[in-house]
Formats: C-alpha cells, structure tokens, sequence
C-alpha cells in the first residue's frame, strides 16, 4: 500500500498537468474491519494495530456526525480532488447501495478536511 505523502504528490502533480484520475478507493480496512471486526482476505492480523484501530474511530466518529458510514466517507474524501471514478470492488448489491449513499454528502467542510488530516498523520 503507497503512503499518504504518495499519493497527494500524485494528486497534485495531476491536478497541475491537468490529468484526471481513475482510483481504487481502498477503504478495505475500515469497511471490513466494520463488518467482520477480525481480519479477512484483505485485511491481515499484522495490519490491526492499536494505532491504526484508533484512526478507524476517530474516522468513524467523524462519519458518524456527518451522517455517514465510514465507506461512504472514504468515497467522498477520494472523490474530492479531481478524480474520475472510484473503483469501489462491491462484491454484493447491498454494498453498492450503500456506497452510492455517498452521493447524498458530497462535501467536506475545511474543519472536517482538517479533522481527517490529523487523524490520518
């Protein structure tokens, strides 16, 4: 998995030149840690830290109050810089149902840009 300092040079550079993007939007370890609350296919014991646990809170919290679930959150926060489409890897209807929530709060406020920063550093 790239690190964040990655892959906001890559937003920026194609934000510079123009390019738009096509992403994965890899919120693997929080939707299945909120599903299954133990490790999966896509998420290994190694990766479930106490650190990484608490960022998961905080970021559900932060949903929470945004009237979201934290999948949906994630869509929005990779949607909003000049990306084309997500790649959401729904394996099930009830998941894309619950993705395309997403559309129903589709901006951040600079608080909340804020809050997710510090929680993700």
């Amino acid at each position: 998995m790239g690190s964040l300092p990655t892959f906001y040079f890559i937003l920026r550079t194609n934000a510079k030149e123009g390019i738009c993007k096509i992403v994965f939007s890899n919120h693997c370890f929080s939707f299945n840690f909120q599903l299954y609350k133990k490790p999966t296919s896509a998420l290994k014991v190694k990766d479930i830290t106490e650190e990484k646990l608490e960022k998961v809170r905080k970021l559900n919290e932060l949903a929470a109050e945004r009237g979201q679930s934290l999948a949906q959150m994630s869509i929005v926060w990779v949607l909003r810089d000049r990306v084309t489409s997500a790649l959401i890897g729904a394996s099930k209807v009830e998941q894309i149902v619950e993705n395309v929530k997403a559309l129903e709060h589709m901006e951040f406020t600079a608080e909340e840009l804020d809050r997710i920063e510090e929680i993700l550093k």
